[in-house]
């Protein structure tokens, strides 16, 4: 009967419906539902979405298992419509299924863009963006003004990214205007909310003519807008290079791409490719970073004293310093222990998504006594991770205190798999390198700069903790804040 599981020794799991399964038990915020079903059934749970066999799984070493253990047999991921149209074909290195290409993508990444050499290049542009992320929240705090942080520091990490990216500001001085900015920003984070979404016919194939929810005509719409965006980029690098333009500093990742051909023919890349790859760092490395600051300086403010622990460490490593006593720079952040402690607890309780991008089986296979099979959906549940009563004690509270051990320094990957910010095994991030020097660089700035609090007329526990649903979680109700200055004047004039 359809609906029902077929007697293969499967992992327990919530009863379904025919034909839809259990599609319309997830909720607006499946990760959480799915996380409650892990509690209730146990660390390995298997459901049907659709026509789709669906493992989550919310466990250490169920999550170990999945990743590493048997990295190769679950390294795909599944085709979407969302894919197909706002990620040219699933073309790009996150979404791209595991076959030779996603190898040449990911290859082309890890040896041609971010290379330890390129990251160095590119230091002096990060401690830029960071000054003036300081110099912004410092005429904010003059004036008096309530803040609205997911602004500033999603134009904090929108830059980082496109100066690597394509050699230019999106935000501030000297960047291409705020309008066009900003229009750009919100495509993206749009656009990640609609990779969020569970597609009703990418499941149950008999509907896959009928979208009540429009969501087909959006995927179509937000593929065009985006691919008019990187089709602008790579011809205006092309222009310059036709012009022979000389620019100042390391080659932009498109200057490097679009030279790959003259190197080796075997990495040549078409147009398309190319733009899948701009995608993947724009996607990558914009709206995960700058909802994680968000969630950082959220628990801050509701924490004052962590933070009051955060700035004295800030306050104590600077002050050792033979020079720049008043400036973080990326070479101090090995010396900040309470400060990473502080941002894994950020990852632990509020993941960058409720789910890491789904995986896919590509072949049938046992965990743990059970059996899964080829081509099943693997939802790794960060969520249910985080708040798993087996794995942490008191899993409502921030306490960074945690993860710190007098015998080791705080690592951001954690090797047993409690917290997974960057993924694992071969589909894990290419890029958590700078993704950990962008986050510690400019949370560290803004805690050593400033005292933070809530706006006027509001308290601590007004603060909403909820998060919104999509491929990524930020919080519900974007975070506003009141920055005082902590400092003598002239540290400011330095940044």
């Amino acid at each position: 009967m359809l609906g029902r599981k077929e007697n293969r020794n499967l992992p327990p799991g919530p009863p379904g419906w025919p034909i839809i399964g259990n599609l319309m038990q997830l909720g607006p915020l499946p990760h959480r539902t799915m996380a409650g079903w892990c509690q209730k059934y146990g660390p390995l749970v298997y459901c049907r979405l659709g026509s789709t066999p669906t493992i989550t799984a919310s466990s250490p070493q169920m999550i170990r298992e999945l990743l590493w253990t048997q990295d190769e047999t679950f390294a795909s991921r599944p085709r979407t419509t969302a894919g197909k149209l706002m990620a040219y074909h699933d073309q790009n290195v996150g979404l791209a299924p595991y076959d030779a290409h996603w190898k040449l993508m990911r290859r082309i990444c890890v040896e041609h863009l971010l290379t330890t050499r390129r990251m160095e290049g590119f230091q002096k542009s990060r401690a830029e963006e960071a000054r003036d992320l300081v110099q912004i929240m410092f005429k904010e705090a003059k004036a008096e003004n309530t803040i609205n942080m997911r602004e500033h520091l999603g134009g904090y990490t929108m830059n980082v990214v496109t100066r690597m990216l394509i050699g230019k500001r999106y935000f501030g001085t000297e960047s291409m205007g705020e309008k066009e900015a900003t229009d750009f920003r919100e495509l993206i984070h749009a656009a990640i909310v609609l990779h969020g979404v569970f597609y009703i016919p990418d499941h149950v194939p008999l509907l896959k003519w009928i979208d009540p929810n429009g969501y087909r005509r959006l995927f179509k719409k937000m593929g065009t807008r985006m691919d008019d965006y990187y089709s602008y980029i790579v011809e205006e690098h092309r222009k310059r290079q036709r012009n022979g333009e000389v620019v100042d500093g390391p080659k932009d990742f498109v200057d490097v791409l679009l030279g790959l051909a003259g190197e080796n023919s075997e990495l040549h890349l078409n147009d398309v490719e190319i733009k899948a790859l701009i995608q993947d760092m724009v996607v990558g490395g914009t709206d995960t970073a700058s909802f994680t600051m968000e969630w950082f300086m959220l628990e801050m403010i509701r924490n004052p004293k962590v933070m009051r622990k955060v700035q004295a460490e800030l306050d104590s490593v600077l002050q050792k310093k033979a020079t720049n006593k008043h400036l973080l720079e990326e070479s101090d952040l090995a010396s900040l222990d309470y400060l990473r402690a502080a941002v894994k607890e950020t990852f632990r309780i509020h993941p960058v998504g409720g789910f890491l991008i789904p995986h896919e089986s590509i072949r049938d296979t046992k965990v743990a006594g059970y059996h899964v099979p080829k081509g099943s959906l693997i939802l790794i549940n960060t969520h249910g991770l985080g708040r798993n009563a087996a794995v942490w004690d008191n899993v409502d509270e921030f306490r960074p205190e945690r993860f710190l051990r007098p015998e080791d320094k705080v690592h951001l990957r954690d090797s047993e798999y409690r917290v997974i910010p960057f993924g694992s095994g071969k589909r894990a991030c290419p890029g958590a390198q700078l993704g950990q020097s962008m986050l510690l660089l400019g949370l560290g700035r803004l805690l050593h700069g400033f005292d933070w609090f809530p706006p006027p007329g509001t308290s601590r526990e007004d603060i909403d903790v909820m998060e919104a649903y999509g491929l990524t979680t930020p919080p519900r109700t974007p975070l506003r804040a009141v920055a005082k200055a902590r400092l003598d004047q002239s540290f400011y004039s330095f940044h």
